[in-house]
């Protein structure tokens, strides 16, 4: 009767998960035109300033398309220029003469659409942070197209956790749910965070498998860890009774195994 009773005692719910630290609020810098990375001027991880140049697309493939544009344009121009004066004195060149502006107005568009694809091949950071992005030798001759993302710029105070939490293990989660977030580098002491945000769709995982995402803030109290760690998340649910938090398990399998 006594264990009858205990089974039946309220208990908290919770799961491990896979977790790492990231960005809070990131600024992603992308390629603003398509080329090839030709330079990179720091270092993953490198403490960066405002305005500070960080790498370079390759420039010589804009600047031979710039010097055809502007001997295109200059032509264009000479030609208008002609045709303008013998307009004065002959008929059918004043039918020309609007043709040949509108070409060299063309012709001006392109130029300055060049020089400014050309001011575009050298990416500056928008503020003061932490450049995050992969090996320099992993950008170094690759090509990139508009929009494609190459490295973000982040406030190493403003971090968060985000947790891979599988189907498997998925329990029911309440608002400012609790975290203790156990760091491979120093598993004895953890971090306490509060869950904020939970995906309601799992989506495939790096190593293929299903995981529902979720996002969880450190408490202001505990020190920060660094951007990039990896641990291992305990997520704490709603309140269950013991019995079914013991046995919650071994139904799920016998469910799958009977397919009811």
């Amino acid at each position: 009767a006594a264990l009858f009773c205990l089974s039946w005692i309220p208990v908290r719910q919770t799961a491990l998960a896979p977790a790492s630290v990231i960005p809070a609020h990131p600024t992603i810098l992308r390629a603003a035109i398509d080329g090839v990375v030709d330079r990179f001027y720091i270092e993953p991880n490198e403490q960066v300033t405002k305005d500070q140049l960080l790498l370079s697309l390759e420039e010589e493939t804009i600047k031979n398309k710039l010097t055809v544009t502007r001997k295109a344009l200059a032509v264009a121009e000479a030609e208008y220029r002609k045709t303008a004066q013998q307009a004065m004195f002959d008929t059918d060149s004043k039918a020309q003469v609007n043709i040949l502006k509108s070409r060299t107005e063309q012709q001006e568009a392109e130029v300055r659409g060049m020089e400014d694809w050309l001011a575009r091949i050298d990416i500056k950071a928008p503020h003061a942070g932490i450049a995050v992005f992969s090996d320099v030798n992993d950008w170094i001759g690759k090509p990139v197209t508009v929009g494609e993302r190459i490295l973000m710029v982040a406030d190493p105070g403003d971090v968060e956790l985000e947790v891979q939490l599988p189907i498997a293990d998925a329990i029911n989660l309440e608002p400012d749910s609790r975290v203790q977030f156990f760091l491979n580098v120093d598993p004895t002491t953890p971090v306490s965070a509060t869950l904020y945000f939970s995906a309601y769709q799992a989506e495939v995982t790096p190593d293929e498998t299903l995981a529902y995402r979720l996002k969880a803030r450190f408490n202001p109290s505990d020190v920060l860890p660094r951007i990039g760690l990896k641990g291992t998340a305990k997520v704490s649910g709603s309140r269950v009774p013991f019995v079914y938090y013991v046995l919650r398990r071994p139904l799920a399998a016998l469910r799958q195994w009977m397919g009811m």
